[in-house]
């Protein structure tokens, strides 16, 4: 069985990649860390501040290395190409909670744009970025980003129930990374995708999503709220739709240029249009 799930991940089509990565348990006194390094010839692990090699177990990249049940999943690193040390997302328990689970597959969870994306938090005591999307379809799905060299093969990620989200959290990552997701699909083709529901993007040509921490953000709109409450909405006559800005105008320079938000804002205001 081991054997098995060796080649889909080898192949990139498993979809519960914290299964057989990461720390797992060998009998009551020794567990081992297993690592998924593609195409590497080596790997090398900080355990509590000591330097020590993990045995290849597989030519393509698994490695292995035996600690005791006294190690954490925060107790090691591991060095990547560059020297830099980082954590092992594979030693990490999932973020998306059983709750979360159950509303998403009954369709009523309403808060998804605090868990779908690119999230910075604070996982385990461990800063990092939560990465997750909805791809119901897919049979894998792999982040691919500048850190694991835009590599699908890399990092893949854990399929949540039967919810038809994937996650996966990168610890000691921050804002500004660029990134995209890697679906494969049950006719086993792959497609690289944006995310969907990035809160940053690059500018065109460029189209890779950017890790943005949102709740810097500082809102400016406490007024309008308050004054929000007087109205009964449902009494008067309201017009909610959503347009594309970059297609719904543009300077008459005879070019076609695009306006930006600012030349747009005060045409918004003579449309009474108070949020967009």
């Amino acid at each position: 069985m081991q054997e098995k799930i060796h080649e889909l991940i080898i192949k990139g089509e498993f979809s519960d990649p914290h299964k057989i990565l990461g720390l797992q348990a060998i009998d009551e006194k020794r567990q081992v860390i297993r690592l998924w390094r593609p195409d590497s010839t080596n790997c090398a692990l900080e355990v509590r501040g000591k330097e020590v090699e993990a045995k290849q177990i597989h030519d393509a990249g698994i490695y292995e290395y035996e600690v005791s049940t006294e190690i954490k999943p925060t107790d090691y690193r591991i060095f990547h190409h560059n020297g830099k040390l980082a954590h092992d997302p594979y030693a990490f328990a999932k973020i998306f909670g059983d709750l979360d689970e159950h509303l998403v597959s009954q369709g009523l969870h309403y808060e998804l744009y605090d868990l779908l994306g690119a999230t910075p938090k604070v996982h385990q005591g461990v800063a990092g970025v939560n990465f997750a999307v909805w791809a119901p379809n897919a049979i894998s799905l792999s982040l691919l980003a500048e850190f694991n060299d835009w590599n699908g093969r890399m990092n893949p990620m854990r399929q949540i129930g039967n919810t038809g989200v994937w996650e996966l959290f990168i610890p000691n990552l921050s804002e500004g990374e660029k990134y995209k997701f890697e679906v494969v699909t049950k006719e086993r083709e792959h497609f690289i995708k944006t995310d969907p529901v990035a809160h940053f993007a690059e500018v065109r040509p460029k189209n890779s999503s950017i890790v943005f921490d949102v709740s810097r953000f500082h809102w400016s709109d406490a007024h309008w709220i308050k004054e929000r409450k007087k109205f009964r909405f449902g009494n008067v006559p309201i017009s909610i739709y959503e347009v594309h800005l970059g297609s719904w105008r543009r300077k008459h320079d005879g070019n076609g240029s695009w306006l930006n938000y600012r030349d747009l804002a005060d045409q918004l205001v003579v449309l009474e249009i108070v949020e967009s």
